[in-house]
């Protein structure tokens, strides 16, 4: 009985910390649509910030060129020419990042919103719904999956493990806790009247 109550609780944590504003995926996906989209409508002011640090770091490379003599006149020029070119190929670059950003905003929020969503039916599952725990099973087995693949081409191996490992046992936990709720309801369903006279 002490597990079923302690795999409860366990259910109602995870769903808890999915909404949490602090530490959830759903807080970071949207902090993530924040910053994107004020990159985007600012493009040009983020633009002239990347100018004049390259331009800072231009002018520190010429304080230091300065103490050393350079032969011909041409190597300046050249150094000159590649040093434009390659701050405006940075920028650009640098932009067309934002523009593939600010463009899965979209898919963010519908992230955000699946993740919301499941994190309600923990917290329904938590309670004793068992619709909702089989659900909510189902989405903590695509999240398994999910950080499999996930986790092999974002981390090293170790951490991939590590990552796997730890959505596992949430999946684990959450299974237990379904078990028992539909242990509980067998129980009760066949549970026999006792009549005292």
């Amino acid at each position: 009985m002490w597990f079923m109550v302690c795999v409860g609780c366990g259910t109602r944590v995870f769903a808890l910390i999915h909404n949490s504003p602090a530490c959830t995926p759903t807080y970071t996906l949207t902090r993530s649509r924040v910053h994107f989209t004020t990159w985007q409508v600012n493009e040009g002011q983020v633009d002239t910030m990347i100018e004049n640090q390259i331009e800072a770091e231009q002018a520190e490379q010429d304080v230091a060129a300065d103490t050393t003599t350079v032969d011909t006149e041409t190597e300046v020029e050249t150094e000159a020419e590649v040093d434009t070119v390659d701050s405006e190929k940075l920028i650009n670059q640098i932009n067309k990042m934002i523009d593939v950003q600010a463009c899965l905003v979209p898919i963010y929020l519908f992230l955000g919103a699946v993740i919301m969503f499941y994190a309600c039916k923990g917290f329904k599952a938590a309670a004793g719904d068992v619709t909702a725990a089989t659900s909510y099973l189902q989405y903590r087995r695509a999240l398994v999956i999910f950080t499999a693949v996930t986790a092999i081409f974002s981390t090293g191996f170790v951490g991939a493990v590590f990552q796997v490992i730890f959505v596992y046992y949430l999946m684990v936990v959450v299974r237990s806790h379904l078990n028992n709720l539909i242990s509980a309801q067998t129980d009760s369903a066949t549970a026999s009247v006792v009549v005292i006279s």
